[in-house]
C-alpha cells in the first residue's frame, strides 16, 4: 500500500430510495420572532458582567489586562472579548437561532461599542476631572487620549531572562495607541471568533434548529506504528494492508446496511467492529450521521480520516447521502422497531 492508493471509492451514489424533501416549515411565532431579541440581550448582558468583573481585577492589580500581550498578540483582549461574547453564542444555541451574517455584524458592531462605553463609565466614575496643564475640564476624549500616551510598561523587559527585581518604568507615549489597537482588534476578534465557529454547526432550516452528529462507527484503518513519529509515512507493510482492507470492508458492509435501511444489520457492524483507535495508528475510518432531533432528516459520511498530526495519502471521503427519516429515527433510538430493508445497489468501496 503506498501513502496515494487507487481511489477506494467510486463517486458518491445516491441510494435507490431518495430521502423525501419535506414540504413543511414551522410556522413562524410571536416567540421565535423575538429569539434573536434575546439572543442580543444576553449577550449584551454577559459583556457588562466581564467588563465589570475586568474593572474589579484591574483595580486590584494595577494594569492594563485589555492590554497585555506577547510578541504583538494580544492575549488579554482576546480572552476578554471571548468571554465578553459568550452570551451571544449560548443563547443562539439554546434558542436554536442559526448564526447568519447580521448577528456577526451585530455582535461586532455592539463590542466595538461596549469597548469604549467601558472605558466612558470608568471615566465617569471619577467625577469631573481637570487637567493641570490646561486647568480646564476633560472631556472623555481627551481623557482617553491622556490615558493612552501615558500608559507604562518595563525598559527592556523580557520573558525570556532574568526579571529584573528593580525594573525601570517607562512611558510609551504615542505607542499606546498601538496597544490600544491591538486591544480594540483582540478584544472584537475574541468575541466573534465563537460565532464564526458556530455558523459552521449543521442546521436544519425547516425546522430551524441545530442538528446533531453522532459517530456510528469508528475503527483503526492501519496497523500501530512501533513508535510515535508524526509526518508523512508510507504504510506499505503486509499488516497495514491487511488492517486497511478490513477497515475498508467493515465500512463498505455498514454503509450498504444504513443506506439499504438494513439496521439490523449496521447495529452488528457496530457491534463487532467498534474499536479505540490507539494514538500510534495513523489512520482510522468512520461514519457519522448528522440529523435533525425533529423532522429526522439525517446525512451520513463515511471517510478514512489521518489521526491527529499524522500525515497520509489514505484520507479520504468514501461516501456520502440523504436519508429517509424512517431510516434514521431508528439508528438515533434504539428501542423502535426496525424499518423493512430498502433495495439499492450496492456501492463499492474496495481498492
Amino acid at each position: 500500500m503506498s501513502t496515494a492508493p487507487t481511489n477506494p471509492t467510486s463517486a458518491t451514489q445516491p441510494a435507490s430510495h431518495p430521502a423525501p424533501l419535506l414540504r413543511y416549515a414551522p410556522p413562524e411565532t410571536a416567540k421565535a420572532r423575538r429569539q434573536p431579541i434575546i439572543v442580543i440581550i444576553c449577550g449584551l448582558v454577559s459583556t457588562a458582567l466581564t467588563l465589570l468583573a475586568l474593572h474589579f481585577v484591574q483595580e486590584h492589580v494595577n494594569t492594563d489586562i485589555m492590554s497585555f500581550s506577547i510578541r504583538f498578540i494580544p492575549f488579554g483582549a482576546l480572552i476578554v472579548g471571548l468571554l465578553a461574547a459568550l452570551g451571544y453564542s449560548i443563547a443562539a444555541y439554546v434558542l436554536n437561532v442559526r448564526v447568519q451574517g447580521w448577528l456577526i455584524w451585530t455582535i461586532l458592531i455592539l463590542l466595538g461599542w461596549s469597548y469604549f462605553a467601558a472605558h466612558y463609565v470608568e471615566f465617569a466614575a471619577q467625577g469631573p476631572l481637570v487637567e493641570k496643564a490646561t486647568n480646564k475640564q476633560l472631556g472623555f476624549w481627551r481623557y482617553y487620549h491622556l490615558t493612552t500616551i501615558h500608559m507604562t510598561r518595563e525598559k527592556n523587559s523580557s520573558r525570556y531572562g532574568p526579571r529584573d527585581p528593580n525594573p525601570t518604568i517607562e512611558e510609551v507615549g504615542d505607542t499606546g495607541y498601538l496597544y490600544r489597537g491591538l486591544g480594540i482588534a483582540g478584544f472584537i476578534l475574541g468575541g466573534i471568533g465563537v460565532p464564526l465557529v458556530q455558523r459552521k454547526i449543521p442546521y436544519c432550516p425547516l425546522c430551524q434548529r441545530y442538528m446533531k452528529t453522532k459517530t456510528l462507527l469508528k475503527l483503526p484503518a492501519t496497523a500501530k506504528l512501533a513508535s510515535f513519529k508524526l509526518g508523512k509515512h508510507k504504510l506499505d507493510t503486509p499488516e497495514h494492508k491487511a488492517a486497511f482492507e478490513h477497515a475498508m470492508n467493515v465500512l463498505q458492509h455498514a454503509t450498504t446496511a444504513l443506506r439499504t435501511g438494513d439496521i439490523a444489520g449496521l447495529r452488528t457492524d457496530i457491534s463487532a467492529h467498534q474499536a479505540r483507535v490507539p494514538g500510534k495508528v495513523p489512520v482510522f475510518g468512520v461514519m457519522r450521521l448528522v440529523y435533525c432531533q425533529q423532522c429526522f432528516q439525517g446525512t451520513y459520511t463515511t471517510e478514512l480520516v489521518n489521526n491527529g498530526n499524522y500525515q497520509t495519502g489514505l484520507a479520504q471521503q468514501l461516501a456520502k447521502g440523504d436519508l429517509d427519516p424512517s431510516i434514521v429515527q431508528p439508528v438515533v433510538d434504539g428501542s423502535l422497531p426496525l424499518p423493512p430493508p430498502i433495495s439499492a445497489e450496492t456501492s463499492s468501496m474496495t481498492a
